[in-house]
């Protein structure tokens, strides 16, 4: 495997856990910290963030593991490129609504 590929799938692995453990956090400590949350909708934008990042990131490593063994056609680069991308802007969303989730919870106590 080239350092290129390790460092691809290093990326998206450390992306999952990020997703992985901002999920449980926020559901672990949601009712301990917030105990009568305001806009709810937004944890719940955050959770199906998070969880269409890891899906995307799991597609994504699937892509580069068949760039890997068929070649880097156009087809396999497109694909997984689009999951890259859905990876990280899902990751984003997830990230801004956690925050704004707590700014606004914070500031309305």
């Amino acid at each position: 495997m080239s350092e290129k590929s390790e460092r691809g799938f290093s990326f998206v692995r450390h992306v999952i856990t990020l997703s992985a453990g901002a999920i449980a956090l926020q559901i672990g400590f949601l009712e301990k910290i917030f105990p009568h949350p305001k806009w709810k909708a937004l944890i719940a934008v955050s959770v199906g963030s998070f969880t269409l990042s890891i899906v995307s990131a799991v597609i994504s490593e699937w892509a580069l593991l068949a760039i890997m063994t068929d070649g880097p056609t156009e087809r396999w680069k497109t694909f997984g490129g689009c999951f890259v991308i859905l990876m990280g802007a899902s990751f984003v969303v997830g990230l801004i609504s956690g925050v704004f989730f707590a700014l606004v919870n914070m500031l309305l106590l």
